[in-house]
Formats: structure tokens, sequence, C-alpha cells
């Protein structure tokens, strides 16, 4: 009994476009997000209050 129900959960579902405009968005944050961080770091450790880009 408890085969035939895991079963039904082998089908693969497609993602809707909702969710592929999310996972899109998502990436899109976390790429801009390490961009800026690139930008106003540098591959050092942050200051404790930056106040200029280091590029």
């Amino acid at each position: 009994m408890l085969l035939e129900k895991n079963e039904e959960y082998k089908e693969k579902t497609p993602l809707r476009p909702l969710g592929y405009f999310a996972i899109t968005f998502l990436l899109l944050v976390v790429i801009a997000n390490a961009a800026g961080t690139f930008l106003e770091c540098g591959l050092n450790y942050c200051p404790d209050n930056p106040t200029q880009f280091v590029f």
C-alpha cells in the first residue's frame, strides 16, 4: 500500500510560468547582490563602514 502511494509522486510536474519567473528573479537578485558587494569591497573583507567603491 505504501509503495502504491509513492508511485503517484514519481510523476514530474512541469514548472508553471510563475515558477520560472520566481527562480529567474531570485537568481538575478543574487547576482546583482554579489556584483554590488564585489564593487564595494573587492575580493577582500569589507571595512566596517565602506564609504566608497573599490573599483
